[in-house]
């Protein structure tokens, strides 16, 4: 009994409940078992497994110099927050996209999305809807940031626009 637990604690791997635990390998198909939390047995030598954490992530974007509709340059701090999608075909594509990335290459990645799509807002708008229209512009950037981070395994949680101003130079 004492050998069997040894033996099972040597191959069982656990996850938290907000993280994907991967198996890969021998037995697995392609892409590997994917489970979020719990645990699953691991067959040394023949098989893999790593983690995913679908921990949502804060990331601070200060779209410098962007132009609006009108050719007038606009600073636009914000934080968006991103995760790992809960959905289960998404769920795939973040394995094999993400997997292999460390949580800062992530980040990276997402950043550059939301800021590519942040600066397509600006071009959309003249300098008055966007300071004054709160609602119309945060309304792009949730459909063209949020439409840009689904095609990637990314779920668009929120963004945080703070203070819209002009550049002068």
């Amino acid at each position: 009994p004492r050998r069997l637990l040894e033996f099972a604690n040597w191959r069982y791997r656990t996850c938290a409940p907000n993280q994907l635990l991967v198996v890969y390998g021998m037995g697995k198909g392609e892409g590997g078992k994917i489970q979020k939390g719990g645990g699953a047995f691991v067959l040394p030598i023949v098989q893999q497994w790593k983690t995913l954490s679908m921990e949502p992530m804060a990331l601070e974007v200060k779209l410098g110099s962007a132009l609006s509709l009108e050719r007038i340059r606009v600073n636009i701090p914000s934080v968006f927050t991103v995760a790992v999608s809960d959905d289960d075909e998404k769920r795939v594509l973040a394995v094999s996209r993400l997997l292999t990335m460390t949580r800062a290459e992530i980040e990276y990645q997402a950043k550059e999305i939301i800021t590519g799509q942040l600066r397509a807002v600006v071009a959309q708008m003249d300098i008055d809807e966007i300071n004054l229209d709160r609602k119309k512009f945060n309304g792009m950037i949730e459909e063209l940031v949020g439409d840009e981070l689904g095609a990637p395994p990314f779920l668009f949680l929120c963004p945080q626009v703070a203070h819209r101003r002009p550049v002068t130079e």
